[in-house]
């Protein structure tokens, strides 16, 4: 048997050369039209990567400790899809970002896929954190899954992560069931079409990786009734798409932790379509007045 004391002495100058190179690690600038995946590899742990605002094409492996994070100074509070990004184009049958490693940070981070089939991040790795960032599926073909925890301990916040749909199969802003454990979601608007969340789905690998200890703080909440729409085909597109045309009304429920009198912010998107082409995706930012207490929201229209 190894001696108790020297195995503690190992442990801690293990731990300290860490944290020393962690502290001492570099700032590295990426701009645009370089590889990510380069900037990756080149990086030593606890780097941090300092991106330009853009696009950048090709799905990312992220194996060990590392910031990515925009060049931009992003306000606080939470993101929409309209907010600029270092947004991350991901490769057909592959996840646009991948982290098996630990202690992987990202902040100002967009992700998108031309494979509705694939997850835009796939997190395995422990001590993950995702900041600000922005996971959209495409609008009329989806997206399996915006994010897999896969992980022990997480904290998910002041994200958007939306149009996470798939005919036939579950769909989840958000899902993990294997090694999830010690998640935080913060301030995050999450938008799936089978399940906003889901801790499951799937068996884990044993029984101390089954999802345990999940938080879900600060997300409002809102019933949507959309009306049926009408299915048009469109010369673009090889099927029909579902839209509204004319005057629509649809209605909304809210439940928020607002007071009467004070106001809650919401993001409203759409997508204008003609008979030749559908332009891109716009949204108006709206402020929306509490105009009735607490007891009547709980029984009325909100």
């Amino acid at each position: 048997m190894s001696d108790p004391i020297q195995t503690r002495l190992q442990e801690a100058i293990r731990l300290t050369t860490e944290a020393l190179n962690m502290y001492s690690a570099p700032v590295i600038s990426v701009s645009r039209g370089a590889s990510l995946q380069v900037a990756i590899d080149k990086a030593p742990d606890g780097a941090t990567l300092s991106i330009e605002p853009g696009v950048y094409q090709g799905s990312l492996n992220i194996p060990k400790p590392l910031t990515m994070m925009t060049s931009v100074l992003l306000p606080p509070g939470r993101v929409s899809s309209l907010t600029p990004m270092v947004t991350v184009i991901g490769s057909q049958a592959a996840d646009a970002i991948s982290v098996p490693g630990s202690r992987v940070s990202m902040q100002g981070i967009g992700a998108s896929s031309p494979d509705p089939s694939r997850q835009l991040v796939g997190v395995t790795g422990s001590q993950f954190s995702m900041k600000q960032c922005s996971l959209v599926g495409d609008t009329n073909s989806g997206q399996h899954r915006g994010l897999m925890l896969n992980g022990d301990t997480a904290l998910i916040g002041d994200c958007f992560i939306d149009n996470c749909f798939s005919v036939g199969r579950d769909a989840q802003a958000i899902g993990g069931w294997d090694g999830t454990k010690n998640i935080t979601i913060d301030n995050c608007y999450l938008g799936g079409g089978g399940q906003s969340v889901m801790w499951g789905g799937a068996d884990s690998t044993s029984s101390d990786r089954i999802p345990t200890n999940i938080a879900i703080t600060d997300a409002p909440e809102s019933d949507i009734d959309y009306p049926p729409g009408h299915e048009l085909s469109f010369p673009f597109a090889d099927r029909p798409i579902r839209v509204y045309t004319g005057r629509t009304t649809i209605p909304v429920q809210f439940r928020a932790p607002v007071a009467k009198g004070q106001s809650i912010r919401v993001m409203v998107t759409y997508q204008p379509c003609d008979a030749a082409a559908c332009l891109p995706v716009v949204g108006s930012s709206l402020l929306v007045k509490c105009d009735f207490d607490q007891a009547e929201g709980q029984n009325g229209p909100g």
